[in-house]
């Protein structure tokens, strides 16, 4: 039998709780399929940092904008960069798509 301990993201993109990660008894991490989510998590805390917002404003900006599709499909580029390149450019698609 596998013991896991789970990290739940409320991703309000889903509209669902997701487990974003599972430790097995063995110590192994398991977060692949979840990376976007995982980087999601990291652009919004960026962003309401640099914002001086709360996590709910920033969640709700991103949904209403259509940020939060941008970022999980950009996910693959976008993680490459660091982190004031990434929330310039969220801002700048902000600023597109206000």
């Amino acid at each position: 039998m596998v013991k896991c301990n789970f990290i739940i993201f409320i991703c309000t993109y889903q509209k669902k709780a997701v487990p974003l990660h599972a430790e097995s008894s063995k110590g192994d991490w398991f977060m692949k399929d979840n990376e976007p989510l995982y980087f999601l998590s990291f652009c919004v805390e960026a962003y309401k940092m640099r914002h001086h917002l709360t996590g709910a404003e920033t969640m709700k900006l991103f949904d209403e904008t259509g940020a939060t599709q941008y970022i999980i499909d950009g996910y693959d580029m976008l993680h490459t960069q660091g982190e004031r390149w990434i929330v310039e450019d969220i801002e700048e698609y902000l600023q597109q798509h206000s």
